[in-house]
């Protein structure tokens, strides 16, 4: 969930903080979902993030999480303890943001526009660049 007056990137590494105990760096927002009669009949909107580590060890909040692991993206593709969505979710990471020929990246750039401070989200193309 994000707080009030807290952006996606600081929501998202705070979660991870929160949650695992690891510290992440925002790289680039991957996707996300928007389903409308979720929740007590509200809509919802998931963003997923690609983040970069900045620690390993996993210390995991069990009243936030039942389980977290490291785990190669191809092996978690594989287990059938993924669900469709998640499943989707990373194989639109693998083919769109780790394919070396072709790297797109959806950077977050701060905007102020009058009193309000944002964050617009752009999509950017590189040849052989580097997340």
């Amino acid at each position: 969930m994000v707080d009030r007056d807290e952006n996606i990137i600081e929501a998202v590494t705070r979660e991870v903080l929160e949650e695992t105990g690891i510290e992440t760096e925002f790289i680039s927002l991957v996707c996300f979902r928007h389903l409308l009669n979720f929740r007590f009949g509200c809509a919802d909107i998931y963003f997923i993030c690609h983040l970069k580590p900045l620690t390993q060890e996993i210390k995991r909040d069990p009243g936030e999480i039942a389980d977290a692991q490291w785990m190669d993206l191809d092996e978690y593709i594989e287990s059938p303890l993924v669900n469709s969505s998640n499943r989707f979710i990373a194989l639109a990471f693998k083919s769109n943001f780790q394919n070396k020929n072709n790297v797109l990246k959806i950077q977050a750039n701060e905007v102020q526009i009058g009193a309000a401070l944002g964050t617009f989200f752009s999509l950017s193309h590189g040849q052989g660049a580097s997340l």
